[in-house]
């Protein structure tokens, strides 16, 4: 095994274990709703509203959507669209809750999807933008600020894959400040990030038991730093 000192000085590292820690690119995976934006066009060409009960032109009914896939609607219309607080289910995918704008949800409300989560914030055509929460099925939950259904700035929980995870800060849409990533391997870091890279201070620890307690610039064990036996 290869020895070396560090560029800044510091206590002699283990190459082997202390190479470089990639963490993902594609962080977080767009929540897009798929199916969620009801406009006035595709429910022209599609067929559109059918009335099922109630007033589906000025006031309080219910309505089957008629699209690509078969929705329905319980809540307020106006002039013959979705406008004001109603509920869109679209069986096996999606429930939605909340405002709606010119057919479209935009406003304050929930959505449950099939996969187990949940968000509760605000909504711009259909997708997550400006504060809100997301609830996952694991009991975790992430609150920020979100634009176009992408996380922007806040704190938590944030899946990578299905044995991955980031929880932390996230600021300008990267991880920045104070965090813990766990990876695929079982390896794991908990400390600071910079401009989405591991950055700072921190401590490693290696899917065979050794650990790394010391600096890391953009991933690396580098600087002042110690690497521990299992």
């Amino acid at each position: 095994m290869i020895l070396r000192k560090n560029t800044y000085g510091g206590n002699f590292i283990y190459l082997h274990f202390c190479k470089k820690v990639e963490v993902m690119k594609k962080w977080f995976a767009c929540l897009v709703l798929v199916g969620l934006m009801v406009n006035q066009r595709s429910m022209a060409q599609e067929g559109g509203i059918v009335c099922m009960s109630g007033d589906c032109e000025n006031g309080s009914g219910e309505a089957m959507l008629l699209l690509e896939d078969t929705m329905y609607y319980k809540g307020t219309f106006v002039n013959g669209v979705l406008e004001g607080n109603g509920r869109l289910n679209n069986p096996g995918k999606f429930i939605y809750n909340g405002e709606f704008k010119e057919n479209s949800m935009t406003g304050k409300g929930s959505v449950s999807l099939k996969s187990g989560e949940r968000y509760e914030g605000m909504f711009l055509n259909a997708a997550y933008e400006g504060e809100g929460t997301v609830y996952y099925k694991n009991g975790e939950k992430f609150t920020g600020i979100f634009k176009n259904s992408e996380i922007w700035s806040g704190n938590g929980y944030v899946p990578l894959s299905e044995n991955s995870y980031y929880k932390g800060e996230i600021k300008e849409g990267k991880r920045n400040g104070e965090g813990f990533i766990q990876f695929e391997d079982g390896s794991n870091y908990k400390g600071t990030f910079f401009a989405d890279e591991m950055s700072g201070s921190g401590t490693i620890h290696y899917s065979d038991g050794k650990y790394y307690i010391g600096e890391v610039v953009d991933g690396y064990c580098h600087g002042n730093g110690k690497l521990y036996s299992a």
